[in-house]
């Protein structure tokens, strides 16, 4: 599928965590330790009864995503103390990002 606006990408990617049985909010301000992040889609779900939440970065760019900002992703995952990062993209990584990811 295409996407021509970004901010439909961000939609549609909240819908697949949200039919996964996610609480998924697109655009989300999120307090971390270190500073206030504007997240794409904030996900949370309860899992044996224990909160855990995602953080998912959309990028509808023409060109792979670097390695720094995956970088970036695992900062602020370690500032918001969440449990899981994700990033989404229509044209796919770098090299060097995929290896940060690992």
């Amino acid at each position: 599928m295409s996407y021509a606006d970004w901010r439909v990408y961000q939609e549609a990617t909240a819908e697949v965590f949200r039919r996964l049985g996610c609480n998924a909010l697109v655009d989300y301000r999120a307090k971390g330790v270190r500073a206030t992040h504007d997240i794409d889609v904030y996900a949370t779900f309860l899992r044996s009864g224990i909160l855990c939440t995602w953080v998912i970065e959309c990028k509808l760019w023409k060109t792979r995503v670097p390695k720094e900002k995956v970088l970036a992703l695992k900062s602020l995952i370690d500032d918001l103390g969440a449990d899981r990062g994700i990033m989404v993209s229509e044209v796919g990584f770098q090299p060097g990002a995929q290896d940060a990811a690992r």
